[in-house]
């Protein structure tokens, strides 16, 4: 409940929470197909010249997700 209530009750404008949210979802299904799909992860690192690709974009992918998860949850540095 504690996640729920974090997101729902705020004092922020209502602008200021929609973008909160499509911002935390756009990273999070960012990261997310990091470790799902080829063309999109490993592949795709390794087709631009990332060095060590298996360990960057799974990396990347896990940054990605925790920040979307903090971008939604409101939480802030």
């Amino acid at each position: 409940m504690g996640f729920f209530k974090s997101v729902v009750v705020t004092t922020a404008p209502r602008a200021a929470i929609l973008v909160r949210l499509l911002v935390g979802a756009m990273f999070l299904s960012e990261g997310i197909q990091k470790f799902f799909s080829q063309t999109l992860g490993v592949g795709h690192f390794a087709k631009i010249g990332i060095l060590c690709p298996e360990i960057t974009a799974p990396f990347v992918g896990g940054i990605e997700i925790v920040g979307g998860i903090l971008t939604v949850s409101g939480m802030q540095c």
